[in-house]
């Protein structure tokens, strides 16, 4: 009878569990372009389908310099580039699916946050 009870639990857990990670299954986040004098963020899915026509979000490499590109819905531009090997590499990282948050200094790109997730809006 006791292992029909430790079995009973486990289950009940088990159930739980699936629960819990079904109500996140799906689960989608937008991340329309933002530009400060101190940041660049947005994805790349929300950028292309958003229904303002402006914005836009673009990672160019040149190999030994990479330069990020960004436009909000206001029309308002900020731009970075990166000699540096880790910022280079993380964004290159970067797929049509990822969400970034670039740092600025000036026209430096001062930090880098890539983000490959599902949650990120595709390209459509």
């Amino acid at each position: 009878m006791k292992l029909t009870s430790i079995a009973t639990k486990l289950f009940a857990s088990a159930v739980i569990c699936a629960a819990s990670l079904s109500a996140h299954a799906g689960y989608k986040q937008t991340g329309n372009v933002e530009v400060s004098s101190t940041s660049i963020k947005g994805s790349f899915g929300s950028a292309r389908n958003s229904s303002d026509t402006r914005q836009i979000l673009s990672i160019s490499d040149y190999g030994n310099l990479v330069l990020v590109f960004a436009k909000n819905s206001s029309g308002t531009i900020k731009t970075c580039t990166t000699s540096e090997q880790t910022k280079k590499e993380q964004l290159r990282g970067a797929t049509s699916d990822s969400y970034l948050i670039i740092g600025l200094s000036g026209g430096t790109c001062s930090s880098v946050y890539v983000d490959n997730s599902s949650k990120h809006e595709a390209k459509r």
